[in-house]
């Protein structure tokens, strides 16, 4: 699926993969934020996903604190 591609939830609620990023970086518009966690209350396999994403956004970030810009 591609960042363009939407998903549906049960209630016709589409959600875009860049809204979950969004979510993911706490960069989602509050007004989304409802309809993103109806749609992973409603699809585990969807919430699993995003929790992988937010612990490869925490090792990332925690990489890039030992690294300081331009120190490799």
């Amino acid at each position: 699926m591609t960042d363009r591609e939407t998903k549906l939830n049960e209630h016709g609620r589409s959600i875009k993969e860049d809204e979950l990023h969004a979510y993911v970086d706490n960069q989602l518009d509050v007004a989304r934020r409802p309809a993103v966690e109806l749609y992973l209350h409603e699809h585990p396999d969807e919430a699993r996903r995003v929790e992988d994403y937010r612990r490869q956004r925490a090792i990332l970030r925690a990489m890039a604190g030992r690294y300081p810009p331009g120190s490799k």
